[in-house]
């Protein structure tokens, strides 16, 4: 059996959290965006090729979040 990638298990976190993936230009990128609940778009989430997990309004733009303690805090959602 293969081994899970990081960037594999971010995506994986953030679409347990409802976010969606959209259409992006980069291509170094993965691109969610965040569903509010009052159906508003929120925030941007850009996954990286290696793991790399940032969020702004653009990927030029973003800032970088600890990939490492997102996938600690939320590993409950993907080992289901």
């Amino acid at each position: 059996m293969a081994k899970v990638t990081k960037r594999e298990m971010l995506c994986r976190i953030l679409e347990a959290k409802g976010h969606t993936e959209i259409p992006s230009r980069s291509g170094k990128y993965l691109t969610y965006q965040e569903v509010r609940a009052d159906g508003a778009e929120g925030r941007l989430y850009f996954v990286g090729k290696s793991g790399a997990l940032r969020y702004g309004v653009c990927a030029t733009k973003s800032y970088s979040l600890d990939a490492d303690k997102i996938i600690a805090f939320n590993r409950h959602l993907i080992d289901a």
